[in-house]
């Protein structure tokens, strides 16, 4: 180190970086621990502001407080390339920042009490805590953001000894190889993580790394009380999420969503929410409010309760679609990670309940073909492979259990034409058929399980909404089988008086399944018995763009 650094002059960003490694716990190898102190301290005297004691124990202590107050402001932040920004506030503040003063919705995201409360012990629980909070992989945090990380506090520490001296925050990155001794520790150290991770980095994380990572909206924030019961989800015309219930419409203070899930789990909901950012959010409705919590990338997202009281959200992630699923836990935050299941090219999934309790997913592919994966062992075990259901090009999917326990598996083809298969008894194979059903250029539509355990299928087409409903049908040897009626036997429904709706779901109840309609102000809902339809009933004076069930 020079005279002229000691005495507050230039100051080298790159060795500033490799003295950093040692305060945030990762002392490269071969690193002079004494010079790496002396030069901190050194570059503690001329930051603005200077401290008043010059002591070595009052200059680490000025340099942490430094450091966490830039954390905390987003000044790090400011000293990097755009695409880092996004990520960089939250890994500033778990590396740097003050422990006590990190913000809930942080907290929140990175779950484990654990972690937060051993954050500053080692490097590793601040990569782990790192990790959960950006959902991704910890050895991405280790091998490809920590040194940006440790440019970006130099540059940042460097501009304040050297005021007017900062180089552009669009800048290209420099890292901790460009010295001699950075590229020794750079080189030994990505050499050994690599070799453990790098397939399962890259392939998982090459799509975080590139894409914006801005975290926006209400992240952290508690959801409203719902304390009536949830008739279904809605989504306005500029993506905000309400809850119908049977007392009236909650505003569920999430915006820009461009699709959602539910599950319904006793008096609670659990919300899967697919924002205009790429991530999913969820959060459990109820009595008890829940708070809106980030899950990471990614779309086509479905959760299911189980019977454990946790919830399950299968989503396709990265580039390439892989389907995924991740955990939340009894207190409503995911308990783990993301964990792939054995499906790819995912366009569209949903998720229902075996009879004995194990989830089940259906979906289709980009190339059309339906598949369905399973629990094998419940919570943890699935699947090692995804079951090929065939049939041609799909876009849309639905998956739901028989009241006799048996799955089926409907698609939306081209043209808007519902085909569907089902097992043939109740958790074992399935038909090797796809049948029709007899509607055509549908823009809506829903299944569900009505009274009876008669299958209730209602669609919205151009010119309104139609209704099928399976019959008892009576067998040679006796028995009575629920089947559909032929193609001819088509009820039309009007449950705006008139009006075409915007919007429609199905929703089961005690008393059967009602189909719920939007449009014209308002949202209705008609019940459908064994006698048929009956008469709309009001459910909001509002209406709203889509409509989700609440499934359970």
């Amino acid at each position: 180190m020079t005279s002229e650094a000691a005495t507050g002059g230039p100051f080298d960003v790159d060795a500033v970086a490799g003295a950093l490694r040692w305060v945030v716990g990762r002392a490269p190898r071969q690193a002079d621990e004494a010079a790496d102190r002396e030069l901190l301290r050194a570059l503690a005297a001329a930051l603005d502001p200077a401290p008043a004691d010059p002591s070595p124990r009052a200059l680490d202590a000025h340099l942490d407080a430094v450091l966490a107050e830039m954390a905390a402001s987003g000044e790090i932040a400011d000293h990097c390339a755009p695409r880092h920004r996004g990520w960089m506030l939250d890994v500033a503040r778990i590396y740097v920042g003050d422990p006590a003063a990190l913000p809930q919705d942080l907290r929140d995201r990175i779950g484990s009490e654990t972690v937060l409360s051993h954050l500053h012990d080692g490097v590793t629980n601040r990569a782990r805590a790192a990790a959960l909070a950006l959902d991704v992989d910890p050895n991405l945090i280790r091998v490809r953001r920590e040194p940006v990380l440790l440019d970006a506090l130099a540059t940042a520490l460097v501009a304040r000894a050297t005021p007017g001296s900062a180089p552009p925050a669009d800048r290209p990155l420099a890292t901790p190889g460009r010295s001699r001794r950075g590229r020794v520790v750079a080189g030994l150290g990505a050499l050994v993580v690599a070799a453990v991770a790098v397939v399962a980095v890259w392939v998982w994380a090459a799509a975080d790394e590139e894409a914006p990572a801005p975290r926006t909206g209400p992240v952290g924030v508690a959801v409203p009380a719902v304390v009536d019961p949830v008739v279904a989800l809605g989504l306005d015309g500029e993506g905000g999420l309400v809850a119908l219930t049977e007392g009236g419409v909650v505003d569920l203070g999430l915006d820009d969503v461009a699709a959602a899930d539910a599950a319904r789990d006793g008096d609670r909901v659990h919300v899967v929410a697919e924002r205009g950012d790429g991530h999913l959010h969820h959060a459990t409705l109820g009595p008890a409010p829940g708070r809106w919590l980030d899950l990471g990338a990614g779309r086509a997202a479905t959760i299911g309760a189980t019977t454990e009281a946790t919830a399950v959200v299968v989503a396709g992630r990265g580039p390439d679609g892989d389907l995924a699923h991740r955990t939340i836990g009894h207190d409503g935050r995911p308990a783990g990670g993301w964990s792939r299941l054995s499906a790819t090219g995912v366009v569209d999934v949903d998720m229902a309940v075996n009879l004995d309790g194990r989830l089940e997913v259906g979906g289709v592919t980009e190339d059309g073909t339906a598949f369905n994966v399973w629990q094998s062992e419940p919570p943890h075990g699935w699947s090692s492979f995804s079951d090929d259901r065939g049939g041609e090009a799909g876009t849309r999917t639905q998956l739901l259990t028989n009241a006799d326990g048996r799955l089926e598996l409907w698609v939306e083809r081209p043209g808007g034409v519902l085909w569907n298969t089902w097992q043939v008894a109740q958790g074992r194979g399935w038909t090797d058929e796809w049948d029709p059903r007899w509607f055509e250029g549908v823009r809506d539509w829903r299944v569900a399980v009505g009274a009876g355990g008669r299958l209730v299928a209602a669609a919205l087409t151009a010119d309104g909404v139609v209704l099928r409903q399976q019959v008892p049908v009576p067998q040679a040897d006796g028995t009575t089988r629920l089947m559909w009626p032929p193609s001819t036997i088509v009820t039309t429904l009007d449950p705006l008086d008139g009006v075409v709706p915007d919007a429609l779901t199905v929703v089961e109840d005690d008393d059967g399944a009602r189909v719920v309609a939007s449009g014209d102000g308002r949202t209705v809902a008609v019940p459908v018995g064994l006698e048929g339809p009956g008469d709309p009933e009001p459910v909001a004076p509002v209406a709203v763009a889509e409509l989700v069930p609440v499934d359970g």
